[in-house]
């Protein structure tokens, strides 16, 4: 699977191996949902291009982009994080398009 749309559930969290079998995984939308916590499986997403995280209840963005080498959008819109982490991340990820 190369495209998964999940956005518009509902959903809290995601199970630590949502995405365990996902290697070729390109785009991944999880917006506008209540996500609070970032499941550590995603980084098996290695091959992912867009990752929309965007209007979910994320206060803390814990994932090390090294593990994306394709990743060229990461959409945060709508989340409590913290405006210095963006600024942050944008620094050390320049290539990346870190929407905020």
């Amino acid at each position: 699977m190369e495209y998964l749309n999940v956005s518009d559930n509902y959903l809290t969290e995601l199970g630590s191996t949502a995405f365990t079998k996902q290697s070729k995984l390109e785009y991944l939308d999880l917006s506008n949902n209540m996500i609070k916590k970032i499941p550590r499986s995603i980084k098996n997403a290695q091959k992912l291009q867009y990752l929309d995280l965007s209007d979910n209840q994320i206060k803390r963005f814990s994932v090390n982009l090294r593990y994306y080498p394709d990743l060229k959008t990461l959409d945060l819109r709508g989340n409590p994080l913290n405006p210095t982490s963006i600024e942050n991340l944008q620094k050390k990820w320049p290539d990346i398009d870190i929407l905020f």
